[in-house]
């Protein structure tokens, strides 16, 4: 496929940030009470915090995965490439993402105005003029059709609404381009970690209420991925133990992520705030009374690989 400019890839217009209903209940949970913008898609902009996302991501998560991640999507070289959901730049370039694209153009794309300041920073000090980066959400890229010779994106397609954002992302593809994503698809907890998030399942429970999770089980997207009409669909699958050495960088994380408020997103307000607020207590405790090799999780993620036909 023949080089293309920024130029021929966008189409003319702004883009504009519009949040699915999960990203409109994260954003209000993570804004804790502060004033939110008018209209029914509010901007996160005002509120998210994506140097401090950057100090989690970094602290905790495995590059490798990513880098397997890149290697399973064969990325053709020369082409246009567009990351859906780049978030601070980790597949972009602690991924190799960035690198497997060098000779073509890649467009980075995040709802995330903040965290896409700092791929933009790392951008720069690496100098890849080749990155380009846009503001928009997996459910509507402001890119010209049939223009990508791949389109994929790391751990997004759980806060988009995934069925709308396959689509789109075939929308953007050229006959014969690759859809790939790397979604999460589990996490065990060790018992330092289930002392915090068991209260919460437990009175989820105990009120009939599912523990509200937007994860994927594995094989779903693959299903996702022939239901939509791609062809000859591959999956692998990951596992990464990750660590959380640090009590601030781990409760900023998951806060904007509303990680713990997710198991009890369905209880009464003033009793989801009761038990988030304990667990929050529980969170600085183990903290305290446990060390690093204690804390961890052992996230699960399925890697899905498909071809437009063409």
């Amino acid at each position: 496929m023949p080089r293309a400019s920024p130029s021929s890839v966008l189409e003319n217009g702004a883009a504009h940030l519009q949040l699915t209903p999960g990203g409109v209940q994260a954003l209000r949970v993570f804004a804790r009470g502060a004033p939110l913008p008018a209209g029914p898609t509010p901007s996160s902009s005002a509120f998210c915090d994506g140097e401090g996302l950057e100090r989690a991501f970094a602290s905790s998560s495995n590059p490798i995965i990513l880098q397997r991640f890149v290697e399973f999507c064969a990325v053709p070289a020369g082409g246009v490439v567009i990351e859906v959901g780049a978030g601070t730049g980790r597949l972009t370039f602690e991924g190799g993402l960035a690198d497997a694209v060098r000779g073509g153009l890649l467009l980075a794309t995040d709802p995330s105005a903040p965290m896409l300041r700092i791929l933009e920073r790392k951008r720069d000090e690496h100098a890849a003029n080749h990155v380009h980066i846009l503001v928009a959400p997996a459910e509507h890229l402001p890119v010209a059709s049939g223009g990508a010779a791949a389109v994929l994106g790391s751990k997004f397609l759980q806060y988009a609404d995934a069925t709308v954002a396959i689509e789109e992302m075939m929308r953007a593809a050229a006959p014969g381009g690759i859809i790939a994503v790397l979604d999460s698809s589990g996490v065990e907890l060790s018992p330092a970690w289930q002392r915090i998030v068991q209260p919460l399942v437990t009175a989820a429970r105990s009120a009939e209420r599912a523990c509200r999770s937007n994860l994927h089980a594995p094989g779903e997207v693959a299903a996702l991925f022939r239901r939509a009409g791609l062809q000859d669909v591959g999956v692998g699958q990951l596992e990464d133990r990750v660590f959380t050495p640090n009590y601030a960088t781990t409760a900023r994380g998951l806060t904007q992520v509303s990680f713990l408020e997710g198991f009890v997103a369905d209880l009464p307000l003033a009793e989801q705030n009761t038990l988030v607020s304990r667990a929050y207590r529980d969170l600085e405790a183990v903290f305290a009374e446990t060390g690093p090799q204690d804390r961890f999780m052992t996230a699960q993620y399925q890697m899905v690989r498909g071809r437009l036909p063409g």
